[in-house]
């Protein structure tokens, strides 16, 4: 929850899905990614239900780095699910009229969120 907070939540996630030992065997990166991605899922879940708005707007960034993982082939079969489950319900709960986050964000200084 404390790093959806700070300014650097996308970039510290994108870190951490590159940030494993080099002897680590393709199971042990894929448990680490699954692992991973399901933290980022129930953080993600809670923040869109309940976060404030910076929280909310780094769902967006938390978003583009599993999209940039996907794209560059980064993640097996089952992260792949995961990964478009969790972009997904950032963009249905963000584009939704009457979602907790449309409607933090719609209130919200658009300057604050902006850096």
């Amino acid at each position: 929850h404390a790093v959806l907070q700070g300014p650097l939540a996308a970039p510290l996630v994108s870190a951490l899905f590159r940030s494993f030992p080099i002897h680590a065997s393709p199971d042990q990166v894929e448990a680490f990614h699954l692992v991973l991605i399901e933290h980022c899922r129930s953080v993600v879940e809670d923040v869109l239900q309940r976060g404030e708005p910076i929280a909310i707007a780094n769902c967006i960034g938390v978003s583009s780095v599993l999209l940039d993982r996907l794209m560059a082939g980064f993640f097996t079969s089952e992260p792949v699910l995961d990964a478009v489950n969790i972009v997904m319900l950032t963009l249905n709960s963000l584009t939704a009229s009457g979602t907790y986050a449309s409607r933090t964000l719609a209130n919200v200084d658009q300057n604050l969120l902006v850096a």
